[in-house]
């Protein structure tokens, strides 16, 4: 599965995304109950018919089996009367298994609290998750302040800075500073949009700004990724270069204050650091800097685990 893979629901029946679903776990031999089943299929119909759901990623179908596998390996452990040999009972799905807060605004219920405690969940990167739910607590300290009729001197900035090697987590993260966000009211929606330059730049004069202002609407209420970031802008001053006209569009949001939208840039760090460089006026754009460190050894092989 590829997480930079997007299908937007807009033009996709959540049967096609229920469908996708059930391929992947028939990967992993795994079998959902009628009930279950209708639990999932019938999240994603009133979802889709509220218009909650922006976009279906196959990172979102990962990250739900993940869920269901991890609900699933809690619930047979307390079971001793089933053993190895029950492979049916091992690999069924029950509904009890399904966790529908995985499903972007499915779940309206989700609290702060929620979110925190699977972020903290995961599987190593101890300073992002540290420095993730400092930079939150600190929005929701704000946002007490503000609701209680004190100023601070917080301007309502969360985009945010990934840097690391491919694989390390970004992505992940990023779902769950939507949901984390979206539920301290800062976030309408709380989904993630993921992008790149060979999307969104044009090849020819306006196509750029037209792939923009479509990007940026896909995006408001929700965490606008973009992937390799550094490949907007190029060294030289080559005003020729389409990319400068997307850090231009990306500025009219990065400005506002709370603007319902959080901006990621993510990619290897010092390519990052070279496009602050270059465009140095960004960097105070981004208050919020997360280095993903590589799992070592011993945390692949939890995750490994996990995906069994």
């Amino acid at each position: 599965l590829h997480d930079r893979d997007v299908i937007d629901v807009s033009d996709v029946d959540p049967n096609v995304a229920m469908m996708n679903i059930e391929t992947e776990m028939d990967k992993l031999s795994l079998h959902l109950t009628k009930e279950a089943r209708a639990k999932i299929f019938n999240t994603l119909v009133e979802a889709h018919k509220a218009g909650d759901f922006t976009m279906w990623t196959c990172a979102e179908t990962k990250t739900l089996i993940q869920s269901i596998t991890n609900r699933m390996a809690q619930r047979l452990s307390l079971h001793e009367n089933i053993s190895g040999n029950d492979v049916v009972l091992l690999r069924m799905v029950l509904p009890e298994d399904v966790e529908l807060s995985r499903f972007g605004k499915a779940d309206n219920t989700e609290s702060y609290e929620q979110c925190a405690a699977e972020l903290n969940s995961m599987i190593g990167l101890e300073t992002v998750k540290r420095n993730m739910l400092q930079a939150a607590n600190m929005a929701r300290f704000n946002l007490l302040q503000s609701k209680n009729g004190f100023n601070g001197k917080f301007n309502g900035c969360h985009h945010m800075v990934f840097t690391g090697n491919p694989g390390t987590g970004k992505t992940t993260v990023a779902k769950l500073v939507g949901r984390i966000y979206r539920s301290l009211g800062l976030l309408s929606k709380g989904d993630v949009v993921v992008t790149e330059r060979s999307k969104i730049v044009g090849r020819y004069i306006g196509e750029t700004e037209k792939n923009m202002r479509e990007l940026l609407n896909k995006a408001k209420g929700n965490v606008l990724f973009i992937d390799e970031a550094y490949t907007l802008i190029t060294d030289d001053d080559d005003t020729r270069d389409y990319g400068r006209r997307v850090i231009e569009s990306l500025l009219t949001v990065l400005s506002q204050q709370n603007p319902d939208m959080i901006i990621i840039f993510a990619g290897y760090k010092s390519d990052i650091d070279r496009l602050f460089q270059v465009n140095q006026g960004l960097r105070g754009r981004f208050p919020i800097e997360l280095e993903f460190e590589d799992y070592d050894a011993g945390q692949l092989y939890q995750i490994a685990k996990r995906g069994i």
